[in-house]
C-alpha cells in the first residue's frame, strides 16, 4: 500500500546499525500527512516538502520550469563563497547565532534516543529559522536532505538506483551522522520517500 518511511524515537536501541529500530513503513505517510495519514500540514505551511522520492521532484522542477540541482551545483551553492570551509557558515561547528542557538536544525544529544533540541525544533523547522549563508541560502546545512541528480555510485554497495542527497537533517547528531556539512553526501533510493528529505530546485535562464 502506498506509504513513506517515518522516523520513530525508540526508547532503547541495540546498537546503530539496525535503522529499522527507528525507521518504519507508514501506510498513508507522504508530504501531506509527514507523520501518517492522522497527521496534517496545519501550521506548517514555512517547513520544506518531505517524503519526496526522486521522480515526484523531478516532475515539481519540470512543472515550475526548473530543474534539479546537480550535486557540484548544491555545494558551491551550499558554502555560500567561503573556500574549504567545513560548514555553511565557517569551520566552528558549536557556532551559535545571535539568540545563542546552533547554526542549523540538526539533533542535538544521544541518537536516536534523546533530542534536547537546543536549535528550537524537534523534527523540520520553517524555512529562514537559521542565517543565511553568504549568497543569502536558507537551510543548506541541517533540516532536511535534499536531492540533486547525480547517480550515487559506490561499488562497495549492494543497492542499485540512488541518488545523491546533501545538506544533512534534523536527524543528523555528531554521534550518529555528523552530515550537515556542504561536502557530505548520502544515498537516497529514487523509489523511496522519508521524513527527513525534500529538495530545492534551480533555474537556469538568463536573468531580464
Amino acid at each position: 500500500k502506498p506509504g513513506s518511511l517515518v522516523f520513530r524515537q525508540p526508547l532503547k536501541v541495540n546498537g546503530l546499525n539496525d535503522v529499522s529500530q527507528w525507521w518504519s513503513w507508514q501506510v498513508g505517510a507522504s508530504w501531506q500527512h509527514p507523520e501518517g495519514p492522522d497527521s496534517d500540514l496545519k501550521g506548517r505551511a514555512n517547513h520544506p516538502v518531505v517524503h519526496m522520492a526522486f521522480e515526484d521532484a523531478m516532475a515539481y522542477a519540470k512543472w515550475a520550469g526548473q530543474d534539479l540541482p546537480t550535486e557540484a551545483e548544491w555545494e558551491f551553492a551550499a558554502r555560500g563563497g567561503l573556500v574549504d570551509a567545513d560548514y555553511t557558515w565557517g569551520n566552528d561547528k558549536n557556532l551559535r547565532d545571535a539568540k545563542g542557538k546552533p547554526m542549523a536544525n540538526h539533533w542535538q544529544g544521544p541518537f536516536p534516543l534523546q533530542d534536547f533540541a537546543e536549535d528550537g525544533y524537534h523534527g523540520t523547522a520553517p524555512v529562514g529559522c537559521f542565517p543565511a549563508n553568504g549568497y543569502g541560502l536558507f537551510d543548506m546545512a541541517g533540516n532536511v536532505w535534499e536531492l540533486t541528480q547525480d547517480d550515487y555510485i559506490d561499488p562497495r554497495s549492494p543497492f542499485g538506483g540512488m541518488k545523491v542527497a546533501k545538506g544533512g537533517s534534523y536527524l543528523c547528531s555528531d554521534d550518529y551522522c555528523g552530515r550537515y556539512r556542504p561536502a557530505a553526501r548520502s544515498p537516497h533510493g529514487i523509489d523511496t520517500g522519508m521524513q527527513h528529505v525534500g529538495f530545492r530546485t534551480v533555474w537556469r535562464g538568463v536573468k531580464k
